[in-house]
């Protein structure tokens, strides 16, 4: 439950106390980041963001319960190690995000649905909805953004036609976000969500490759999986 859970991240940072306030202090470096006011409340909601994201990421993910000393003691190890490559990547993801997230805010609007692409991917809390490993696909799946609006202004007609394979999938994920769902069906559906944004760099962007095997028959056939759970 969401208790335990609570408590097993408070016990996991309370034993990497020094390594937390060293991990804060790393962070104040996104201060400089550039286009920080994207994010709501500035760089120390961005900072805090970002330390909640990795926190996330080291503890919360696949917590082991039930806790044992060993898996405990295995958990803080393994965490101690990824620590020291984290914090790089992280500020290397988020410098390369709001880059591309200001080119295109300088590009004219290509193509009607590119602010929704935007806003989608990078909303002001995007730190807090998009897992520390998905971020440099994140990056990614930007850069598509990008390239589909070049080529819109080329040839809108074909763009359209793109466009169309990937709305029924966006408008059912959507829709399934907007309902009730059990915490299961939820993980499902972000499953769902990414292997979408996968598919339109397919689509649109091919040349930037896709992190896993994409096409509209297996975004089709997770979709189907993901509406009959509980």
């Amino acid at each position: 439950c969401s208790s335990d859970l609570a408590g097993w991240m408070r016990l996991c940072e309370r034993d990497m106390r020094d390594e937390m306030k060293a991990l804060k202090r790393s962070l104040g470096e996104l201060k400089q980041a550039t286009q920080v006011a994207l994010f709501e409340g500035g760089s120390d909601a961005l900072r805090d963001a970002a330390y909640e994201n990795l926190v996330a990421f080291l503890f919360d993910k696949d917590a082991p319960f039930p806790v044992t000393t060993e898996r405990f003691e295995a958990r803080v190890k393994d965490a101690r190690i990824k620590l020291q490559h984290m914090v790089p990547q992280l500020l290397s993801s988020i410098g390369s995000l709001f880059e591309t997230y200001r080119e295109i805010c300088l590009m004219p609007k290509a193509y009607p649905e590119l602010e929704v692409d935007v806003s989608r991917l990078m909303p002001s809390d995007f730190l807090r909805r998009t897992p520390f490993d998905q971020l440099p696909h994140l990056s990614r799946f930007l850069k598509g953004i990008q390239l589909r609006a070049e080529r819109a202004k080329v040839d809108p007609r074909k763009d359209f036609q793109k466009a169309e394979v990937i709305k029924p999938f966006q408008d059912a994920v959507d829709a399934l976000l907007d309902s009730e769902l059990s915490f299961a069906k939820r993980t499902a559906v972000e499953d769902l969500r990414w292997m979408l944004e996968e598919l339109r760099v397919s689509v649109f962007a091919q040349e930037l490759g896709t992190a896993q095997k994409v096409s509209p028959k297996r975004v089709s056939d997770l979709l189907e999986k993901v509406r009959g759970m509980k």
